[in-house]
């Protein structure tokens, strides 16, 4: 493990910052400027004015720090969020699924733009000709682990077989694309849109996301004012909007779809089907197979490569880590543990560096990810029986109180993460 002393020493020698900027379009920024003084006219309560007459001269002088936010909250949401991570991504840096940039506005001037820094975590490749040759982790013949890796592929094909209904259920994830609508004008803002991923959960709590979308199907659109959207999108309630939904897929959490996995695992019979779920199913000192498989995978690659990483980047990393163990109900246990913090920052540091490698070989790799890829990446985490096909931390999915929205591409990195290194497991075992 990298000691922080020589985290920060190297790091300083090549120190470069990486920066995006994204403005938005002045003609659409004063548009939708005026299509919130309108909206929120309609709303608004004040003495000595009928409701919808109060000049709209005084909306933007009382509520112009409101409307500043609202309108930053919801372009980036809707429009540079997704930029920003493709400008990431076309450079090859590793993608925070947690960014927060800065926000320049000047209604004035017709001027909202985000900058968002990152230090550039560069790769140095070490002049190695060829890597090691890589061997599968070898394994005992437990008794019964392909009778049971059978007998989950047979139930999964006889549910596939049951499952007649293509309308949305519990625990199924369905994108959606939102566009917010101008009432007035009887139309789609387009440029304000976005797609992101919902899990459809059973909670108590979820009850409004749950009405909204159970018994609907792909294809089938509609218009909402939602709460549960109006939070995701604009977390200022200044103004209830009025969404448009348009459904445009769904994974069905009813069977797990072995076709697409033998496609993403190039099984091309029966048994290797069966095998990979034996990497599974087959345990030593309580890690799998698969997994084992990944890290000796990952070991191999860092050997190859040095990656250099900031204490920020750690930091961030770390914050993000502390947050999720305060859900477990063990945490003043460990808190307790004179280790404690200093484990964490040991487990932050290596999965920064992880995180930045594999975004870094994506790009070099020029990796693609197809709809059948996302799919079961969602497909596998309904499936907590198949969790270890999965390498890379997931637990954003999983620590959360309610249903949270999550845009498809934070999804859509997470999947690139897997493919590239299930890439270079078959590259290293020459499959």
């Amino acid at each position: 493990m990298i000691k922080k002393k020589k985290i920060s020493a190297k790091f300083n020698l090549c120190r470069n910052i990486f920066s995006i900027s994204i403005q938005m379009d002045p003609l659409l920024l004063g548009k939708f400027y005026n299509f919130l003084i309108k909206e929120k006219k309609k709303s608004l309560f004040m003495m000595g004015f009928e409701k919808g007459t109060i000049p709209e001269y005084y909306i933007k002088i009382s509520y112009n720090k409101v409307i500043e936010k609202a309108l930053s909250e919801v372009f980036f949401s809707m429009n540079a969020h997704e930029k920003i991570i493709n400008k990431l991504r076309q450079n090859g840096l590793f993608i925070n699924l947690y960014i927060k940039p800065k926000f320049i506005i000047n209604l004035n001037e017709k001027l909202l733009a985000f900058k968002y820094e990152i230090f550039d975590r560069s790769v140095f490749k070490e002049i190695l000709n060829k890597s090691k040759k890589f061997k599968i982790p070898i394994r005992k013949k437990y008794k019964d682990l392909d009778k049971q890796a059978e007998t989950i592929i047979n139930q999964e094909f006889i549910n596939f077989k049951n499952n007649k209904n293509n309308f949305i259920e519990f625990n199924d994830w369905v994108k959606i694309n939102i566009k917010i609508i101008d009432v007035n004008e009887q139309i789609e803002i387009d440029d304000m849109s976005v797609e992101i991923w919902l899990n459809i959960s059973k909670e108590l709590i979820d009850k409004e996301l749950r009405d909204l979308f159970c018994g609907k199907s792909k294809g089938d659109k509609f218009s909402i004012n939602s709460r549960f959207l109006q939070e995701f999108i604009c977390p200022d309630t200044f103004i209830p909007f009025l969404f448009s939904i348009n459904i445009l897929d769904i994974v069905k959490n009813s069977y797990f779809d072995f076709d697409i996995f033998s496609k993403y695992f190039k099984c091309k019979s029966q048994n290797q089907l069966i095998q990979r779920i034996i990497d599974i199913l087959s345990f030593r000192n309580d890690i799998s197979l698969r997994r084992e498989t990944c890290q000796l995978v990952m070991k191999n690659l860092l050997q190859q490569y040095k990656v250099y990483i900031d204490e920020e980047a750690i930091n961030s990393c770390y914050n993000e880590i502390e947050k999720k163990i305060l859900f477990n109900p063990d945490y003043l246990i460990f808190q307790a543990d004179k280790m404690f913090y200093k484990n964490i920052k040991m487990l932050a540091c290596r999965q920064t560096q992880e995180l930045t490698l594999i975004d870094y070989l994506s790009f070099i790799d020029e990796t693609k990810i197809s709809d059948e890829d996302i799919k079961l990446y969602l497909n596998i985490l309904q499936r907590p029986r198949l969790k270890d096909f999965l390498f890379f931390d997931n637990s954003l999915f999983q620590y959360q109180s309610k249903a949270t929205p999550f845009f498809h591409e934070i999804i859509k990195q997470m999947v690139l993460r897997e493919k590239t290194l299930q890439n270079r497991i078959n590259l290293l075992m020459n499959v």
